[in-house]
C-alpha cells in the first residue's frame, strides 16, 4: 500500500486551463548593449506575491517556490544572470517596493493601465481563467454580475479589482488581506463568494480543509500573466522579453507536469443537463427561427456544467478528510491498517504504527482560545508532513492525538522517525509563540493480535508516558503467545 500527501493537482483536460503562451519564434540574440548591461548589472531582484501557490509563494523557509520560481529560474539561466529574491510579507508590499525600485522586476503579474505606469511588460507567458468560489448552498453564478449585492472578497491591488470596478461597477468589492482570509470568510458566511483561480483555489482549500466550498461558476476575466520590469531599465526588458519570446514549449510543459500530476475524472450531470434542456425546448417552440442560436448557448451551457462538475468532484475528495486539517480522517486510518494487517497475513512485509498525542494541549486552548488552537492542529500537521516518508499515511486519530502507518518499516526505524518529529517539534515556531510538546508510541505489528488490541495497547502505553511527564519516545514489544517462551 502506498499513501501520498494531498497536493494540488489537475492534467487532461484540466490542465489546459491553465497554459504556457508560446510565442517561440527565429532565434532573438541579446544584443551588444543589452548583454553589457546585464554583464554590469550582476543580478536582477525579483518580487512576487509571497501567497498565491501554487503559482509563486515564499515558504517556511523563506525559499521562493512555485510555477513562476521554475520559469525564473530558467530564465536566469538563459540569459545567464542570478535572479535573488526581496523578500515581502504581502503583494501589496511587493507592488509597494516595485514602485520604489527596490526590486528590478515583478514575476507574474497582470498588465493593466495603473501598473503600466510604473512597469514595463514582457509577452504574456501563462494564461489561466478566474472562476468564483462560494459555499456548497450557493446556486450556479454566471459571472460577477450574478454576485449582485451580496459581499465579494477580493485581496487589495490585485488585477480582479481593476477589472470588476471597470465591468461590473455595482459588484459589492470587500478587501482582504489575502486569499487564505477570503476562502476562510466565505466557509464562515462572511463573505457570500471570493474570485481567483481554479488551481490556487484547489491548492488552499485542500490546505486549510474547507470542505463547504465549491466551485460555483465562471467568470469572464482571464489572468495573462507577463514579467513586470521597472520603467526605467529598458534593455532588461527588452532581454526578458527575448527570453520570454524563445522559450521552450517542451520545457514549459515539463514545469507544468512538475505542479499538475494527478488525474481528474469528468463526468456530466445529466439530470441538470436535461432540465436545461428542456427549458429550451419551450424556448424553440416559440421561437423556431432562432433555433441554430438556442442550440449552440445549450451546447455551451453542457460544456459548463461538464467543466463544474468535473472540479466540484475534486473538491468533494475534501470530505473524507478531517474536516480542519486536511489530513486523513480515523475511518480512514482504520481502514488503512487494517488493510496493511491483512497485507501482512498473506505474506507482505513488516510494518509500524507511531501514535502521538500533543501534551497539555487543553491549556493551550484555554489560554489563547479554540481558534489558535484549531490554527496551530493545523501548523503541526503541515510539520509532520514535511518530516514523514511519501509512502507513509498520517492521520488525525482524535482530538489532539494523531497516527502514522509505516509500511515495510521496522521498530528501529519508526523510532528514528518518531525521534525526528520530537526534535522538529521543539524547533517549530507556531503561532502566538505557543511551546509545543508532544508524547510519542511506537510498534511494529504482530501477528498475535488484532486491530483494536494493537490501537488499545497504544492508547494506554501513550497515557502512562504522558502521565510520567510527557515529551518523550516510548516503543511497545509485541506480546507475547502461548507458543513463546517469556524467558
Amino acid at each position: 500500500m502506498t499513501c501520498r500527501k494531498l497536493i494540488p493537482a489537475l492534467s487532461g483536460p484540466l490542465l489546459a486551463l491553465l497554459f504556457f503562451i508560446s510565442t517561440l519564434s527565429t532565434a532573438e540574440p541579446l544584443s551588444q548593449e543589452e548583454a553589457a548591461h546585464l554583464q554590469q548589472k550582476g543580478k536582477v531582484n525579483v518580487c512576487i506575491d509571497p501567497s498565491w501557490m501554487p503559482f509563486e509563494g515564499i515558504d517556511k523557509r523563506g525559499n521562493y517556490t512555485g510555477i513562476s520560481a521554475d520559469f525564473m529560474q530558467a530564465f536566469s539561466d538563459q540569459l545567464k544572470i542570478p535572479f535573488e529574491l526581496v523578500s515581502t510579507k504581502t503583494w501589496a508590499e511587493s507592488m509597494q517596493k516595485a514602485k520604489q525600485r527596490e526590486c528590478d522586476i515583478l514575476a507574474m503579474l497582470h498588465y493593466n493601465e495603473q501598473r503600466a505606469k510604473f512597469l514595463n511588460f514582457t509577452p504574456p507567458y501563462i494564461s489561466v481563467p478566474v472562476v468564483l468560489i462560494a459555499r456548497d448552498d450557493a446556486p450556479f453564478l454566471d459571472d460577477f454580475g450574478a454576485i449582485k449585492q451580496q459581499s465579494l472578497g477580493i485581496v487589495r491591488g490585485y488585477a480582479t479589482e481593476h477589472f470588476i470596478r471597470q465591468r461590473f461597477p455595482n459588484v459589492n468589492i470587500v478587501y482582504t488581506n489575502s486569499l487564505t482570509d477570503s476562502l476562510r470568510k466565505v466557509s464562515r458566511g462572511q463573505l457570500y463568494a471570493t474570485a481567483t483561480t481554479l488551481p490556487t483555489a484547489l491548492y488552499l482549500i485542500q490546505k486549510l480543509g474547507l470542505a463547504n466550498l465549491k466551485v460555483a461558476g465562471h467568470t469572464s476575466f482571464l489572468y495573462e500573466l507577463s514579467i513586470g520590469v521597472r520603467k526605467d531599465d529598458l534593455l532588461l526588458a527588452s532581454a526578458l522579453s527575448k527570453a520570454v519570446r524563445q522559450f521552450p514549449q517542451e520545457e514549459a510543459d515539463k514545469i507544468m507536469q512538475r505542479w499538475y500530476t494527478v488525474k481528474v475524472q469528468q463526468q456530466i450531470d445529466y439530470t441538470l443537463l436535461l432540465t436545461i434542456t428542456a427549458v429550451f425546448v419551450v424556448i424553440i417552440m416559440l421561437l423556431i427561427y432562432r433555433n441554430r442560436t438556442v442550440h449552440a448557448f445549450n451546447a455551451k451551457l453542457a460544456k459548463m456544467n461538464a467543466r463544474l462538475t468535473d472540479r466540484n468532484q475534486r473538491l468533494e475528495q475534501i470530505s473524507k478528510r478531517d474536516y480542519l486539517t486536511g489530513i486523513y480522517n480515523r475511518v480512514r486510518m482504520d481502514g488503512d491498517i487494517q488493510q496493511e494487517i491483512n497485507r501482512f497475513q498473506q505474506g507482505g512485509g513488516k510494518f509500524s504504527v507511531i501514535l502521538f498525542d500533543l501534551d497539555n494541549f487543553q491549556q493551550v486552548n484555554l489560554e489563547h482560545g479554540h481558534g489558535v488552537g484549531d490554527l496551530i492542529l493545523i501548523e503541526v500537521c503541515r510539520m509532520v508532513e514535511d518530516v514523514i516518508h511519501d509512502w507513509d499515511c498520517f492521520g488525525r486519530w482524535g482530538g489532539n492525538s494523531f497516527i502514522i502507518l509505516c509500511p515495510d518499516t521496522s521498530l528501529e526505524k519508526s523510532v528514528v522517525l518518531a525521534d525526528k518529529l520530537l526534535r522538529v517539534m521543539h524547533l517549530t515556531e507556531y503561532s502566538e509563540g505557543v511551546s509545543i510538546r508532544a508524547s510519542f508510541c511506537c510498534v511494529e505489528f504482530c501477528n498475535s493480535e488484532t486491530q483494536a488490541e494493537l490501537t488499545r495497547r497504544m492508547e494506554n502505553a501513550l497515557k502512562q508516558a504522558k502521565n510520567e511527564g510527557g515529551d518523550r519516545v516510548i516503543t511497545l514489544q509485541s506480546p507475547v503467545t502461548e507458543d513463546e517462551d517469556p524467558e
